[in-house]
């Protein structure tokens, strides 16, 4: 802030000594100042999202159920350097880059992942989601990047933490993991599925006691990016039910949230009328397809939100089906 309190002093000198100065001259110093306030204002707002940053570790690890990791501890890690081109620079999408950061496998290997885990979901700030083979993430130096060429990623190339793949040196990588795999703002790492928890006020379900609701099963075609197109089959439970055995009540609306910080925004909520868990079958999805499989994290799952054809009158526009669902608050 001292910065700024530098510009701002100028400011009051310019304005306390203007004799020295012509119009056109005082005009010109303060606009200059104007502008260099709004850079040094820009810079320290991106560098408070920065110190605030974290990349969560989740899913089956054997250390705990969510790892929490700043940009610095991630610094202080094991890092490496891969030289590689980028994909989503639109002005030189061939010249090649040094990235500096954490090799995913590293990462997890310091936190445990269980020996049943095939793959590895990666998630964004916006909700956005890759999958990685873990086979892969240990046989290739896939990395968490928080580096573009000695500086930091700044947020508008897809930072601070940018999942890298080293397309120059291993271009088979290339074939099979092409463009939309470089997840930008990257906050999630799950290892596997985690286990399904549902936070409904104050009461906490799980897959168990979600099972012990009536059962519904809907085919739709879904709203969730990933998925196939076309009907699909969704089998879970009535919100309504769930709300039911918290023993909550809403007179207005019933806030959503998913694992994804764009899914739990306070000022931009996923609200859901009263009237449509009331009146429709809102549901929350446990399992899909006709063998009844579980959601894995690669589709968004364990838990995600889905409405029935007779829910569309509730919504002026399409429902908010949503994945990663993890928590309901009622207001």
């Amino acid at each position: 802030m001292k910065n700024n309190l530098g510009v701002f002093a100028v400011l009051a000198l310019l304005t306390s000594c203007s004799s020295g100065y012509s119009e056109a001259e005082l005009t010109q110093l303060h606009e200059e100042a104007i502008a260099a306030n709004a850079i040094l204002m820009k810079n320290l707002n991106q560098n408070q999202q920065f110190e605030l940053w974290q990349l969560l570790v989740q899913g089956e690890i054997n250390y705990q159920k969510t790892v929490s990791l700043s940009l610095a501890q991630l610094k202080d890690l094991e890092t490496i350097s891969v030289v590689t081109s980028d994909p989503h620079n639109s002005l030189n999408a061939n010249s090649s880059y040094e990235f500096r950061g954490v090799k995913v496998a590293t990462l997890l290997d310091r936190y445990g992942v269980d020996a049943d885990v095939t793959e590895v979901t990666f998630v964004a700030y916006d909700g956005y989601r890759a999958t990685v083979s873990w086979a892969d993430l240990q046989k290739y130096p896939i990395i968490v990047a928080f580096e573009r060429d000695r500086r930091p990623i700044a947020r508008s190339d897809g930072g601070p933490l940018y999942l890298v793949f080293p397309y120059t040196d291993y271009p088979q990588l290339q074939q099979k993991y092409g463009d939309r795999y470089w997840v930008f703002y990257l906050t999630h790492a799950i290892a596997g599925t985690p286990d399904l928890g549902l936070q409904v006020g104050d009461r906490k379900f799980n897959a168990r006691s979600l099972a012990k609701f009536p059962q519904v099963t809907i085919e739709e075609a879904v709203g969730y990016s990933g998925w196939s197109p076309g009907k699909v089959q969704l089998h879970g439970v009535r919100l309504r039910d769930v709300f039911q055995a918290a023993k909550v009540e809403s007179e207005e609306t019933v806030i959503i949230q998913g694992k994804s910080i764009v899914h739990r925004n306070p000022y931009k909520p996923i609200e859901i009328p009263v009237a449509a868990v009331q009146g429709c079958d809102v549901l929350l999805i446990t399992a899909w397809g006709k063998k009844r499989q579980p959601i894995p994290s690669r589709m968004g799952g364990p838990l995600t939100l889905a409405f029935s054809p007779d829910c569309q009158e509730f919504f002026p526009q399409n429902p908010p089906w949503l994945t990663f669902v993890e928590q309901i608050l009622v207001e």
